[in-house]
């Protein structure tokens, strides 16, 4: 479609004339039709951006030309000013009901009809240019969906999916390349660079202070921020055609929020394999099932048990969300646990976050037992890991391996306090472990009296969180 394309429909070959010599001498392109059947083929075949249309036409009247061009979505859009000699209130009513945007009555006036055909062209424009910026933001919401897509992918193959969104999002803005950078031992190594050069720590520093000031303009190194807010790389964008615009930006920080997010996940995991090597497998050798977890339940890590509990299935699992139970309540309960423990790091109410939880199994087994704490309550090495809560899982249909010695050493317990420790543990009450423990009910709870003053705690769920933390060593 040509711009400022405007079409006459008038039988009536003097109109025509002025009409077109009008506009023409206004710079506007003029085409004519001196009928509305001869009209209507020839705006199908090249939509205009106006029409001005007589109504008194003897094949096909103004207004039966107006309704066939608003009923097909090839010409819906296009806007229709009337000019007629019919003045009457219902004539206009009329025009206005099959769609037009305008009246002018004949004779008229050259100001005036410059005056509304510029008027209609405007709006016009200003109806394409906001139909088009829809249309990228649908489609930057489009785009940014899609980042956020396959989570473990991204943690398995970050160069891989780093190189494969730069390429969409390069497209989508108009960039000629995007390169990912990511940032190790003070010094950018490429992750998917393509040509792009480096950028310096200086420049990063600059974009960083873009970001803090939030100016809006996008600037050629996007910085890539973990989850704690460090550095982790930087996007370099390659394109000085680029318009940036809020779509375009909207788009970047997407895309290096979700790299941040990956590359900081895949920092933990890698410390996470570290720690574990350097710990000698020793949470492999737990019959307890620890399992590290994100802010918002995201299993990082689970050891040996843990592993074992999670791959049945029986009662929690690993979700794409993160870490579930098999009951939607449990699940909830379970969530808020996490919460809490993740929400106190750092602050100075970790001793009450986090907490114990029964988590229903399938008969005839017996509900796990999980206490979730803060992670840096807990002992080396998941202590110096970088995740925010450490569920404990006790299987009660297994023995819980938690050596008398240990909590003599630690606690000053007896071999029979110690016993009673383990059954509390699995989350039994104190009926339960005196049937079990073949002692009596006084018996029992004078052990547990005995234990809430040895270890300094109040309430089972504490002796609990106290024994695992000190033992999972």
């Amino acid at each position: 479609m040509t711009a400022d394309d405007i079409f006459l429909v008038d039988d009536n070959p003097g109109n025509l004339s002025l009409l077109e010599g009008l506009l023409s001498a206004h710079g506007y392109k003029v085409r004519i039709a001196n009928g509305g059947r001869l009209a209507l083929k020839m705006i199908h075949k090249h939509p205009p951006e106006l029409v001005l249309l007589d109504i008194l036409m003897p094949d096909l009247d103004g207004y039966e030309v107006c309704r066939r061009l608003k009923d097909d979505p090839a010409t819906s859009h296009i806007p229709i000013i009337f000019l007629s000699a019919l003045d009457e209130p219902l004539d206009k009513v009329k025009a206005f009901g099959v769609g037009a945007v305008d009246y002018v009555t004949k004779p008229f006036h050259a100001e005036e009809v410059l005056a509304r055909v510029e008027t209609q062209l405007t709006l016009a424009r200003l109806q394409r240019e906001t139909e088009k910026k829809n249309a990228e933001l649908r489609q930057a919401q489009e785009q940014i969906a899609r980042l956020s897509e396959q989570p473990l992918a991204i943690l398995h193959d970050t160069a891989g999916w780093a190189a494969r969104i730069a390429r969409e999002v390069a497209h989508t803005i108009g960039a000629r390349e995007i390169g990912v950078w990511t940032l190790e031992d003070d010094r950018f190594v490429p992750l998917a660079a393509g040509g792009t050069a480096a950028p310096s720590r200086e420049r990063l520093r600059e974009a960083l202070d873009e970001i803090e000031s939030d100016s809006g303009d996008a600037p050629a190194v996007v910085p890539v921020l973990g989850l704690s807010g460090e550095p982790r790389g930087a996007l370099v964008v390659d394109g000085p055609d680029v318009e940036w615009g809020i779509v375009q930006w909207r788009i970047l920080r997407s895309f290096a929020y979700h790299l941040g997010t990956a590359l900081e996940l895949g920092r933990f995991r890698d410390e996470l394999a570290t720690a574990r090597k350097q710990s000698g497998e020793t949470l492999d050798r737990l019959t307890i099932g620890v399992v590290l977890l994100g802010p918002k339940g995201e299993v990082l890590f689970a050891n040996a048990a843990a592993d074992s509990i999670l791959r049945r299935k029986d009662g929690l699992f690993v979700a794409p969300d993160g870490l579930r139970a098999a009951t939607r309540s449990d699940t909830v309960s379970l969530r808020r646990l996490i919460a809490s423990a993740a929400d106190s790091m750092g602050s100075n109410s970790e001793e009450g976050a986090g907490g114990w939880l029964a988590i229903e199994r399938p008969a005839p087994h017996r509900p796990y037992s999980v206490f979730v704490s803060p992670r840096s309550a807990a002992r080396p090495p998941l202590s110096h890991s970088m995740g925010a809560a450490v569920a404990y899982v006790a299987d009660p249909d297994r023995a819980i391996n938690i050596p008398d010695a240990t909590l003599a050493e630690l606690y000053q317990l007896t071999p029979a306090e110690s016993a009673v420790v383990r059954e509390l543990v699995l989350g039994r009450f104190v009926e339960e472990i005196a049937e079990r423990l073949g002692i009596t009910l006084l018996t029992a709870r004078t052990h547990v009296k005995r234990i809430l003053s040895k270890t300094g705690t109040r309430r089972q769920a504490d002796v609990i969180r106290l024994i695992l933390l000190s033992c999972c060593r």
